[in-house]
């Protein structure tokens, strides 16, 4: 079984939050991927490719994956294995990336994104 991220320490389910108002924040986060993977289209038609070298795209797929699930959550791994099926070739570590990011989004607000990414370790000290 293909299992990209085993060791990565993403070994849980994520859902939606209780808060009202992360929820209307993670909406708004929703409708921003959605609008920067809007933007590279209008000029040009970006390839697959592109599309798959793209940390919004992988935000956007997680973020919408949640949504669709809601308190039933999702699965790393699961959520893996689909956008791959879907997509053929996808980046594991911006699957990985994407996936620590929307987790930290739907737990605090994003509080320890920073520029797109997590600022984090298991340690508790911030970069």
């Amino acid at each position: 079984m293909d299992r990209p991220i085993e060791n990565s320490g993403i070994n849980h389910i994520v859902s939606l939050p209780d808060d009202p108002i992360l929820i209307s924040s993670l909406q708004n986060k929703l409708l921003e991927y959605y609008n920067r993977l809007n933007l590279m289209s209008l000029n040009v038609t970006p390839s697959l490719e592109v599309y798959l070298n793209n940390s919004s795209f992988y935000k956007h797929y997680i973020l919408k994956s949640v949504f669709e699930n809601g308190k039933e959550g999702i699965n790393p791994d699961d959520l893996y294995i689909k956008m791959k099926d879907k997509y053929g070739e996808i980046s594991s570590e911006l699957f990985e990336q994407a996936f620590r990011v929307i987790e930290d989004y739907c737990k605090t607000g994003g509080k320890n994104v920073e520029d797109g990414r997590l600022h984090y370790n298991p340690f508790g000290i911030f970069n």
